[in-house]
């Protein structure tokens, strides 16, 4: 897997349903350490919720190993942890787990009413969730006559790649020649290397140093 959609940043929202509280969070979840961190934190800022369920993808993203992980925590079965996780997969996001506290109203919801009240909540907390955009990116190194810098500058600021995406600009030296620091998506960097090379007769030849994923906000 070259690129995936997660949540980057913990996101929280809440609702009520027929007396009963329902809050949720959306978390990212790289690895089950992360899940089982974020898990211990949200137990202990719901002190007295009568169920704390959650559901989502693990991993799925940079290790490209998905675990998809779930649980009722005391509801009926396949009323909660499912629902959210169906959530999840339907956004195509991985490496995102929603958890859902309840707190009862004293109202019963029924097996339906229960899987309608988790699922929504998880899709209420998506809905305002920071979603990014992750691809895999070669890590570049550009040595730059000072002479041709105006034009490799344009040519990296307005470059268009696939899905929108344009070469990521990490860090400009100023020294002997103009020496430049990038990330290029996989899918793209064969193509921005030659139009590199055909712009500037040769001179910029990309030095590849390595690769990363790199994120942006989703649109």
């Amino acid at each position: 897997m070259r690129a995936f959609r997660a949540v980057c940043a913990p996101h929280r929202a809440e609702q009520i349903i027929r007396r009963s509280r329902f809050i949720g969070w959306a978390v990212p979840a790289p690895d089950e350490q992360a899940l089982a961190r974020a898990i211990q934190e949200i137990r202990g800022a719901l002190p007295g919720a009568t169920h704390v369920c959650f559901g989502g993808i693990v991993g799925g993203g940079r290790t490209g190993v998905a675990v998809e992980r779930f649980s009722d925590a005391g509801e009926p079965p396949g009323t909660a942890g499912r629902p959210i996780l169906e959530v999840v997969r339907r956004r195509g996001l991985v490496e995102t787990v929603v958890v859902v506290g309840r707190y009862f109203g004293g109202v019963l919801l029924g097996a339906a009413g229960l899987v309608r009240a988790y699922s929504s909540t998880a899709a209420l907390v998506l809905d305002g969730a920071p979603i990014g955009e992750f691809r895999l990116c070669q890590l570049w190194q550009l040595a730059v006559p000072y002479e041709r810098w105006g034009m490799v500058q344009r040519l990296l600021e307005t470059a268009r790649l696939s899905d929108g995406w344009s070469p990521e600009i990490i860090a400009v030296e100023y020294g002997a020649q103009v020496g430049v620091r990038l990330a290029v998506p996989f899918p793209d960097a064969a193509c921005l290397a030659a139009s590199l090379s055909e712009r500037t007769g040769g001179v910029v030849v990309p030095v590849v140093q390595g690769e990363e994923w790199r994120g942006r906000r989703g649109l």
